[in-house]
């Protein structure tokens, strides 16, 4: 692959690794620091979600974009797989506070603004990032195969004829 696609598509991978880290650890510091403060307790329920999960499920985006970064440094495909449960795990946890919110508060047109489905803005957002991520994800795979398999010399035999063909 050229060079300037290669780097691009590298750069994107470890934009996503980098953002992912630095969000969780700004989520993370900024609970702990608002967490005494119960009065900020509910925007953390809103904008995030459960407030039981926040440490751990930032924490395990920051593993999850550290092994990516590892990965994309190593070029070892295995190292996407973090990132990949994470975001689907993510997706599960925003689908089950949707259910609670609407079970719970249906009653309360102040949890309407900040649940997915009843915000187009947040859903258009959350699919973008997605969409984006697993291109980016699938273009590194596949550049790290291509890369792999550029390296490999081997035979290919013709079948119509007696003689090989070096690759």
């Amino acid at each position: 692959m050229e060079r300037i696609p290669r780097r691009f598509i590298l750069f994107q991978g470890a934009v996503i690794g980098i953002f992912a880290m630095v969000n969780a650890i700004s989520t993370i510091h900024s609970f702990i620091i608002d967490h005494p403060h119960p009065e900020l307790w509910d925007y953390y329920s809103d904008i995030h979600g459960m407030t039981e999960v926040i440490i751990p499920r930032e924490l395990c985006w920051a593993v999850a974009a550290v092994a990516l970064l590892y990965g994309i440094h190593r070029q070892d495909i295995r190292f996407f797989y973090p990132i990949i449960v994470v975001a689907i795990g993510g997706l599960v946890l925003e689908l089950v506070r949707e259910i609670v919110l609407f079970w719970v508060h249906s009653y309360s047109y102040k949890f309407f603004y900040f649940t997915l489905l009843c915000n187009p803005a947040l859903i258009i957002s959350l699919i973008c990032r997605k969409i984006h991520g697993t291109m980016t994800l699938m273009a590194l795979k596949r550049l790290f195969e291509s890369e792999q398999t550029a390296d490999n010399n081997f035979v290919r035999f013709n079948a119509d004829s007696d003689a090989c063909e070096a690759g």
